[in-house]
């Protein structure tokens, strides 16, 4: 949908891009870790680390380095990007 999107629209000077992160530091993610260990708060953080220890670089993304990449993209330095659906997740795609 958005590579389709990305194509239409562009000759109208719209930019069309998907930003797909990973694991990111939030509310939402503690309570996917609190499920996992079923209210247990030991057992929530062995699935928080169990969690990060799915990307390369070990760690949950912060809500602001998704915010970046979505400053990146609004602005002029990503005039010439549309159709793209850009993963952020630290690497884990990779693995």
């Amino acid at each position: 949908m958005t590579k389709t999107a990305g194509v239409e629209v562009a000759p109208h000077g719209v930019r069309v891009n998907a930003v797909c992160p990973g694991v990111v530091n939030t509310a939402m993610m503690r309570s996917i870790e609190s499920g996992f260990g079923q209210g247990d708060a030991a057992a929530a953080e062995t699935a928080r680390k169990q969690l990060e220890a799915t990307t390369p670089d070990g760690r949950y993304a912060e809500p602001q380095e998704i915010a970046n990449l979505m400053m990146y993209l609004v602005s002029d330095l990503s005039s010439h990007i549309t159709g793209q659906e850009l993963v952020i997740d630290g690497g884990a795609i990779l693995i």
